[in-house]
């Protein structure tokens, strides 16, 4: 799912039976995946030759 991720965005997000992931439409690679206890995170992807990697850089408080 891609969306514009704003904190109004980030906040509506809820929790379902599986992980999700929804990825911004405005910055490519950035995005937050939603857990089923209704954690946050927010990832990076980029690629290093053939290889795709992911980095967590936080989450919502």
């Amino acid at each position: 799912m891609r969306k514009a991720l704003s904190d109004k965005t980030v906040s509506a997000l809820k929790p379902a039976p599986k992980r999700y992931e929804v990825r911004d439409l405005h910055l490519p690679g950035f995005g937050v995946r939603v857990s089923p206890s209704g954690y946050k995170s927010f990832f990076v992807t980029y690629r290093y030759g053939t290889y795709q990697r992911r980095i967590d850089i936080g989450r919502d408080c």
